[in-house]
């Protein structure tokens, strides 16, 4: 609850040597076919929230150590697909610093 986790969202479980840092902006990059399944939030809490784990794929590849990133909207896919066409746009660091002005 402190982190602002509620209730029917949706994480993508992606294994960690498959996610980088952004080197623009504050974002964390993986490809869409690095998701090994995804945890809907059942019981949100303050230390621990409780899931369903559904797993991409026949085999279930989850393990330790796996990194849970909130799944972007379907705006911000979008978006990501016209910056991948040549579409320049300023880093959300530095459009929230303009705000602040």
């Amino acid at each position: 609850k402190t982190d602002g986790v509620i209730k029917d969202q949706v994480f993508d479980v992606v294994s960690a040597d498959s996610i980088m840092v952004s080197g623009e902006g504050i974002s964390l990059i993986y490809d869409k076919k690095a998701v090994l399944g995804t945890i809907t939030i059942t019981t949100p809490d303050e230390d621990i929230s409780l899931g369903k784990i559904t797993r991409s794929g026949f085999y279930d590849r989850i393990n330790t150590g796996d990194v849970v990133v909130l799944t972007p909207p379907k705006d911000a896919e979008q978006t990501s697909d016209s910056v991948e066409n040549g579409a320049k746009t300023a880093p959300a660091l530095f459009k929230l610093i303009r705000q602040i002005r």
